[in-house]
C-alpha cells in the first residue's frame, strides 16, 4: 500500500509564498516536508506563463483526480441496452454477458461484477418497481432462489421404482463426458395435476431436448422421451427415481435397448446436468405454471433460447455449437442442406408444364413489386455513397439472380420464391416508407388489396 499524500491546498499556498520570494526548488521541498521532485513537478504542472497559482493548481487537480477516475461503463447506452436485452430477455447470466464479450472480441467489454453492482442499484428496474417497497425487480431475473430441500430424516413416500442399473455401472465415456449421446432426465412440473415437461439434457453438449406431457404419468413421459431420442445419439440414460419413470424398460426397449442408469435417492448432483437445466427452465416457467397455456411452439422457441445462451462449462460456447460441429463431424445435416442440394437438380431450361396458374399469378405480382421497390431504390441512391445503401444492392442482386434462375429451372419455384419474397420486402418497404405522396398511398392500398385477394384466391383453388 502506498504512503503517498496529495499536496494540500494549505502546502499550495506555502509553495506560493516560496515561490514567489524566488526560493529554490530544494528550499521549498524542505521547508514543507516533500520530496523536490514533488515539488518541480507540482509547479511544472501548474505554471501558465510563468506564474503559480494555488488556486488554480488546486482547482487543476480536483478535476484530475475527477477525470482519473474509472467511468460506469453502463452510462454508455449500447453497452446499458445490450446487457439489459441478454439478462432481462434472454436470462444470460452477467458472467455468460461478460466472458461472451470477451470471445466475441467485441468493441466494448464489461465485468461481471459491474453488471452484478447495476442489478443491486436497481439500475435495470422500471420507475414502478423503484417505487414498490416489496417488489424486487430485476434481482428477480438472477438464479439465486430459495429453494428448500429434504433434510436428513426425510422419508420418500411416493413409492420405489424396480431400476435396471446402479449409477456406478455407468460406462466411463459418460462418467468423463467424452461423447455425444449421454442423457440425463427429469420432469419439470406445472400446476397441480396438469402437464408438465420431460426435459432432457446432453452431458457433454449440455444440449436440450424438451417437451410437454398432457400428465406427469410414468406412460406420457415415456412416450415424451421415445419422441424426443428416437432421432438423437444415445448411448446411456441417467433419470431421475421418481415413479414418472417405472416404465423404463418399455422405453429402453423401444429406443434400441438403451441402458438407463439411476443415481442414489435424494442425492441430484449425480444428474448435475439436467437439475442446472431444469433451474434454466424455471426461469421461463416458474413453479405453479399453467403449462396448458402455452403452445409446443412457444416451449420450443424458450428451449431454443436456452440452447442458444453461452455456457462458461463450454468455453462459452453455445450448446447448440456443440452438438452443431457432432453432427458435421458424423454428416448427419441432411435435413439442413436438402434445400440447397436440390438447386443442383438441373433440367431442360424453360419448362413449365408442371407450374400451376395460382404459381404463374403470385409470381406475376410479386415480380411488379420487385420493379417497383427496385427502381425507386436506384432513383434514390443514384452516385449515393452512403455505406448502408450496400445492403439494398446486394439484395437486389441476389433477387436478379433467383428470378433468371427461376425462370430457367421452374421446378424449384417452392424455393426459390421464398428468397424472392424475402429479398424483394425491404424495396417495397423502402418504397412506401420513404415517399408520402398521393401515388404513393393510392399504390399501397391497390398492393395491399392484391395481396389479399391473391391470397384468398390461392387458399381456395383446388
Amino acid at each position: 500500500m502506498s504512503h503517498y499524500k496529495h499536496i494540500t491546498p494549505e502546502e499550495r499556498e506555502k509553495i506560493l509564498l516560496l515561490h514567489s520570494q524566488n526560493c529554490t526548488i530544494t528550499y521549498i521541498a524542505n521547508s514543507i516536508g516533500r520530496d523536490k521532485s514533488t515539488i518541480s513537478r507540482e509547479l511544472s504542472r501548474n505554471t501558465v506563463d510563468s506564474k503559480y497559482s494555488a488556486i488554480s493548481a488546486q482547482a487543476a487537480y480536483e478535476l484530475r483526480r475527477k477525470n482519473c477516475r474509472p467511468k460506469h461503463k453502463l452510462l454508455n447506452p449500447t453497452i446499458f441496452k445490450y446487457v439489459q436485452e441478454k439478462f432481462l430477455e434472454h436470462q444470460w447470466s452477467p458472467e455468460q454477458i461478460s466472458e461472451r464479450l470477451k470471445l466475441e472480441h467485441a468493441s466494448f467489454s464489461i465485468s461481471y461484477s459491474t453488471i452484478y453492482r447495476a442489478i443491486y442499484a436497481r439500475m435495470f428496474d422500471t420507475k414502478a418497481e423503484r417505487k414498490s417497497n416489496g417488489h424486487r425487480g430485476a434481482i428477480r431475473k438472477l438464479r439465486h432462489r430459495g429453494k428448500t430441500r429434504h433434510t436428513k430424516e426425510h422419508i420418500e413416500k411416493r413409492g420405489k421404482i424396480v431400476i435396471s442399473n446402479n449409477l456406478s455401472e455407468r460406462p466411463a465415456e459418460a462418467e468423463s463426458r467424452s461423447r455425444i449421446g449421454d442423457w440425463e432426465g427429469d420432469t419439470v412440473a406445472g400446476k397441480k395435476n396438469g402437464p408438465c415437461l420431460v426435459t432432457l439434457a446432453d452431458r457433454k453438449s449440455r444440449f436440450l431436448l424438451c417437451m410437454k406431457a398432457e400428465k406427469k404419468t410414468s406412460t406420457l413421459v415415456s412416450e415424451v422421451m421415445i419422441k424426443c431420442l428416437k432421432e438423437q445419439p444415445l448411448f446411456s440414460i441417467t433419470p431421475d427415481r421418481g415413479k414418472e419413470f417405472a416404465k423404463h424398460a418399455e422405453t429402453s426397449v423401444a429406443l434400441n435397448n438403451v441402458q438407463f442408469y439411476f443415481p442414489q435417492p435424494h442425492q441430484p448432483w449425480q444428474r448435475g446436468t439436467n437439475e442446472n437445466t431444469n433451474g434454466l427452465i424455471r426461469e421461463y416457467f416458474p413453479k405453479g405454471t399453467d403449462l396448458s397455456k402455452y403452445s409446443d411452439e412457444y416451449i420450443q422457441s424458450k428451449v431454443d433460447e436456452l440452447n442458444k445462451r453461452p455456457r462458461k462449462c463450454l468455453g462459452y460456447l453455445t450448446p447448440y455449437w456443440i452438438i452443431g460441429g457432432y453432427l458435421v463431424y458424423k454428416d448427419e445435416l441432411s435435413v439442413g442442406y436438402d434445400y440447397i442440394a436440390q438447386l443442383t437438380q438441373f433440367e431442360p431450361i424453360c419448362i413449365y408444364n408442371q407450374i400451376e396458374f395460382k404459381a404463374y399469378l403470385f409470381f406475376g405480382f410479386l415480380m411488379l413489386l420487385t420493379l417497383v421497390g427496385t427502381i425507386h431504390f436506384l432513383r434514390n441512391s443514384f452516385l449515393d455513397k452512403i455505406k448502408t445503401r450496400m445492403i439494398y444492392e446486394a439484395l437486389m442482386v441476389i433477387n436478379i439472380g433467383c428470378i433468371v434462375f427461376l425462370i430457367l429451372q421452374p421446378q424449384h419455384y417452392s424455393f426459390l420464391i421464398r428468397l424472392i419474397i424475402v429479398n424483394t420486402s425491404p424495396f417495397i418497404g423502402h418504397f412506401i416508407t420513404l415517399t408520402r405522396t398521393r401515388l404513393t398511398n393510392i399504390t399501397f392500398i391497390v398492393f395491399t388489396l392484391s395481396a389479399v385477394a391473391l391470397t384468398l384466391y390461392t387458399l381456395w383453388m383446388p
